[in-house]
């Protein structure tokens, strides 16, 4: 995270930094027109992610592929699941460690201990495709980076849609991240 980090994250119950942190990162989205694809910066945009829970993450290290499911929305939009998928992905160990943390730690949409914050998209000095998601920590109080687990993804190609769902609610699950590191 480079904008919506932690510490950032923890003063955002004041107006003026979220407002400072919120205009750089957009100004920051406007130099990446033509370093990244439309549909990617379309993604940066702040388009009811906030709250997101996670439904699913499938990770397929061989074929370095990463599917993730979020479910988004609230009453007056309507509920969708925001499906990701990295193509050519590489997330470093402790940030598949914080992703597993977090997919597994939400139990139904009325049981869990993180739900999205903020993300923000970027790119690698190689040109490679950087999505970060910072949660907030329900269960986590004790420090800025506890209270506030991330991580991000690395890819080539990052393509999402939209599945239209009718309410929040998430089917009941003990792993949303079959096959994640153990932790």
């Amino acid at each position: 995270m480079k904008y919506f980090t932690p510490e950032a994250c923890d003063t955002f119950d004041e107006i003026e930094p979220f407002r400072k942190v919120n205009e750089a990162y957009r100004r920051h989205l406007t130099c990446l027109h033509g370093i990244l694809p439309e549909k990617v910066l379309e993604l940066g945009e702040p388009s009811g992610m906030e709250n997101a829970l996670i439904v699913h993450v499938a990770h397929d290290q061989t074929r370095r592929s990463l599917r993730l499911v979020l479910r988004c929305g609230d009453l007056q939009m309507g509920y969708y699941n925001l499906v990701l998928t990295y193509e050519d992905a590489e997330l470093k160990p402790e940030h598949d460690v914080v992703l597993v943390m977090i997919a597994r730690s939400t139990k139904t949409q009325r049981i869990f201990e993180c739900d999205l914050a903020y993300q923000e998209v970027d790119t690698t000095e190689d040109g490679r495709i950087e999505h970060s998601l910072i949660f907030y920590g329900r269960a986590c109080p004790e420090s800025a980076s506890a209270r506030w687990p991330w991580f991000s993804i690395r890819c080539r190609e990052l393509k999402w849609h939209r599945e239209a769902k009718r309410t929040r609610r998430l089917p009941p699950s003990e792993d949303r991240y079959p096959g994640g590191p153990d932790v």
